[in-house]
């Protein structure tokens, strides 16, 4: 049973049969399934893999298969490796991936690929997008979790001399292939003598090099046969061969027929035991068929059982609360619209933030952003006053971000990335007139607060990255200056201020990062804390512009953390404080998934990821009224907020909710649930069941999403069932209060998908939504006497999530 696309991906299921020893130029992924064992060997070692082992052999990898039980099934992916070559642009690299000697990494996303694949092999029979798409999932799980680059010190320890330069042989052979290639010329890329060459190429391969690229060619010219429309001459053209005679000729001598009886035969020779094969081909569909009901049977519904022993103490290991420290507001002039100031008061009555975070500071809409003289009477503060003291007079802190950010109306934001020029907001004719009035805006604020009360404040440093940008104005070819220029004056006159910087893009390479820290190093610059954005995009360059690639890893926010903190240690600030100041899992404002309960489960997890290795965690963005447009006269549009144009609360809302009331001492933790505790005997537990988006949703344009691609886009909908048993909590009657969001409770899609064809709301109504938008609470007690242990079972529905409060009442 076979599948192969037009690039070289292939599926092949069969039973398993004994292989002699062999390599070539595709990774082979093997994947055994059922029962059973089977023996794999290299030159340097071998492996007994048992049921759903994985094995990746390596591109000119020698190794053999030993059958031990018979009727034992073998799926094997083959992935070129040009293939992966061109994806990292490495020509030398491996892929180290082997569930029989490691049991560090977890391989269960690995083998729920190639199960799906499997299955998709025993249905469809066929290369769609599916197919490659699971494939590419595939892939990208392998480099992203298991590749070894060649200037890794890991890639000399896991492959011989020998079989680097069959690695790099392989590579230039299959690569060039199809054009005329010669000893002498790859003799010449190795740096080897053509007689040494040719000696080792014998005894290497078994043949000599004239031999075995004809056999490469042969071997896609088979392949195109059987899987492309080209008609033959066209095959043997692309395939290396300078004319019809000699490609016929030598087809023949391998395959024992004519290229034309081999595709009209599909690749089978018509002396073959037809009844045999069609025998073993049904035998081993009924096997796969069996093995894939008692896969559905055994993953119906996963379960994760956890002990929790509440004899420990945890009282010195106190839980962080990053979301609680900052939520992005808007720009600074938005704090003047009531709508605004409303849904904060609302939002923040509930879920208690420290600091609200601002932007586009001096500006014209705040009558800041223009040079009039050095003296303060001609600068019209009254704006910035009121709105600092809405906040101040409501027990929220200014985090100012002293750099400037796309204004409401221009806040949607395109896949292909157009930087965007912050001349618009201001007036400033050069650096030293921005430079200026901030200065006196700055001691402005220290007459009217006082420098102790801006002491408690956050500043923010802003560095130009690759959505926005300064005129030439500000800079003579270094941006640098405009950050430096801004530290130094706030340093100058807070000398205990608190100055974080420089809100570095995650979406640059690191390499860039660290580049930008150690000038800001060089230049004597010590944040006080380290601000970083992170959104779930890479930056690719097609013709030269740069477009970003939406991407849900399943762990992109805590990889992207540790990869910032080993550039912390590198340049010297390995102590000082993260704080993420925007995150989210979209940058777009018109993507539906932002109303829907993925987004609030996606939100739990990543806090559950990140908690413990940053400081704080800014949510972007407050309410879907900033991103008001054309379209908002819907209910949902797909904004970013915490809450609808209207303030209702989505389900992210809640996610945020059940955060803020978690206990604060740490228990323990897994990817579905966070335990916490109060050290008297009362416990929180935060659980989630998140979905990982398919290709669907990916093959679409974010604004593209419908509410009727919401049953299309996750990669299943399978209930998650967990159990918690708290052990040694002691004798007593307890409490448990459960509030669960679901797709009746607390899921404003979910309404509007059942009520689509209403053209409007009454007032009332929405009055009514507002009101009825609320968890699903359920409480009861249980009494615990001795040893007992306190259980709880929940099935928790895709994309649910919900919070427990377990409180000692006697």
């Amino acid at each position: 049973m076979q599948i192969r696309s037009d690039n070289g991906l292939e599926i092949r299921v069969d039973f398993v049969q004994t292989q002699a020893s062999h390599f070539h130029e595709a990774l082979e992924i093997l994947f055994l399934c059922g029962e059973g064992s089977m023996e794999v060997r290299t030159d340097s070692d071998s492996w007994v893999m048992n049921p759903e082992d994985i094995i990746v052999i390596n591109s000119g990898i020698r190794h053999q298969i030993l059958s031990y039980d018979q009727g034992s099934i073998l799926c094997s992916l083959w992935i070129p490796r040009s293939l992966i070559s061109r994806s990292i642009h490495q020509d030398l690299f491996l892929i180290v991936c082997n569930s029989v000697t490691d049991k560090n990494h977890h391989f269960g996303e690995l083998r729920s690929i190639i199960k799906s694949l499997i299955k998709h092999c025993l249905m469809n029979k066929s290369a769609d997008l599916y197919f490659l798409g699971k494939f590419y999932q595939f892939l990208y799980e392998l480099t992203k979790h298991y590749l070894i680059l060649h200037d890794d010190v890991r890639y000399k320890e896991k492959i011989s001399k020998n079989e680097e330069r069959t690695q790099q042989i392989l590579s230039y052979l299959y690569d060039n292939y199809n054009r005329d290639i010669s000893l002498n010329e790859l003799a010449g890329k190795l740096y080897l003598t053509n007689a040494y060459l040719s000696r080792f190429f014998k005894k290497t391969f078994g043949v000599n090099f004239g031999e075995y690229v004809n056999m490469i060619k042969l071997h896609y010219a088979a392949s195109d046969l059987l899987y492309s429309s080209k008609t033959i001459t066209r095959i043997a053209m692309d395939n290396g061969f300078s004319n019809m005679a000699s490609f016929n000729k030598s087809f023949k001598t391998v395959y024992h027929m004519t290229p034309k009886e081999y595709k009209e035969n599909g690749g089978s020779s018509s002396g073959e035991n037809e009844w045999e094969t069609d025998q073993n081909r049904r035998s081993l569909e009924e096997q796969l068929q069996g093995y894939m009901e008692q896969i559905d049977n055994t993953d119906s519904t996963p379960e994760i059982c956890a002990v929790a022993d509440c004899t420990q103490k945890n009282e010195n290991y106190p839980c962080k609360r990053p979301w609680q420290v900052l939520l992005n507001v808007g720009d600074m002039v938005s704090l003047k619209d009531y709508r605004i100031r409303s849904e904060l008061l609302r939002i923040n009555s509930s879920l208690k933030f420290t600091y609200a975070r601002l932007w586009n500071v001096l500006s014209n809409d705040m009558l800041l952003g223009t040079y009039i003289s050095d003296d303060p009477s001609d600068y019209d503060f009254s704006y910035l006053d009121e709105c600092i003291d809405f906040l101040l007079q409501n027990g929220l802190k200014p985090f100012l971000q002293m750099g400037y950010k796309r204004v409401r109306d221009q806040e949607r934001i395109r896949m292909d990335v157009r930087r965007f020029s912050v001349m618009s907001l201001f007036s400033f004719k050069s650096l030293d007139e921005l430079i200026k009035v901030l200065r006196l805006t700055l001691k402005h604020l220290i007459v009217r607060y006082g420098q102790d009360e801006l002491n408690t404040w956050r500043f923010e440093i802003w560095h130009p990255n690759i959505s926005y940008y300064l005129p030439d104005i500000f800079f003579s070819g270094n941006e640098d200056i405009f950050s430096a220029k801004v530290y130094w004056e706030i340093r100058s006159l807070l000398p205990h201020g608190k100055i974080g910087g420089a809100e570095f893009s995650l979406l640059l390479d690191m390499d860039q990062n660290y580049n930008s820290m150690m000038r800001y190093k060089e230049e004597g610059i010590q944040f006080d804390f380290i601000t970083c954005v992170s959104f779930p995009y890479k930056v690719s360059h097609e013709g030269g512009s740069m477009k970003r690639e939406w991407q849900i890893d399943r762990h992109f926010m805590r990889n992207e953390m540790e990869a910032l903190k080993q550039n912390l240690i590198k340049v010297g600030w390995g102590n000082c404080p993260v704080w993420v100041t925007e995150y989210s899992f979209t940058l777009e404002h018109r993507n539906i998934l932002n109303d829907t309960r993925f987004k609030g489960a996606y939100i739990l997890r990543n806090m559950m990821d990140v908690f413990d290795i940053v400081d704080a965690a800014g949510y972007w963005l407050l309410s879907d009224i900033y991103s008001e447009g054309g379209d908002s006269n819907r209910l949902l549009y797909g904004g970013s907020g915490l809450a609808t144009k209207d303030c209702i609360n989505k389900p992210v809302y809640f996610a945020f909710y059940f955060l803020s009331v978690m206990k604060p001492l740490f228990v323990e933790k897994n990817e579905n649930y966070l335990l916490t505790t109060d050290g008297n005997g009362n416990y929180s537990l935060l659980c989630h069941n998140m979905k990982e988006l398919n290709y669907l949703a990916f093959s679409k344009s974010e604004k593209d999403l419908t509410l009727e691609d919401m049953n299309k886009v996750f990669e299943d909908e399978k209930a998650l069932r967990l159990k918690i048993i708290l052990k040694n909590i002691g004798s007593g009657l307890y409490r448990l209060k459960c509030l669960k969001i679901d797709a009746a409770h607390g899921d404003i899609q979910t309404w509007v998908r059942e009520n689509n064809t209403i053209m409007g709301l009454k007032r009332q109504e929405i009055w009514h939504l507002q009101q009825s938008c609320m968890p699903q609470i359920r409480i009861y007690c249980q009494k615990i006497s001795g040893s007992q242990s306190l259980g709880i079972e929940e099935k928790i529905e895709a994309n649910d999530f919900l919070y427990y409060e377990i409180e000692r009442v006697l």
